[in-house]
């Protein structure tokens, strides 16, 4: 039996991967919408983790967005 090693991604090539800012990592990390590990000073984010980092997006109607006018 062998121990299976994750695969984990520096915060700047998840920025990468996502086509966002290192900050705005960071904020998703503070904010628990990704799992950040920290190893030592390190932190790391598993690359399977990136799939279920993502919210679902679903058509919202005008009133939705900006409210009922009349």
């Amino acid at each position: 039996m062998g121990v299976q090693m994750s695969t984990y991604l520096t915060i700047r090539q998840t920025a990468e991967a996502l086509s966002c800012s290192t900050d705005t990592i960071r904020r998703m990390i503070a904010r628990g919408d990704l799992k950040g590990r920290r190893f030592g000073r390190l932190i790391r984010i598993e690359a399977s983790d990136l799939a279920r980092a993502g919210k679902p997006v679903s058509p919202l109607t005008r009133e939705a967005n900006y409210g009922a006018r009349a």
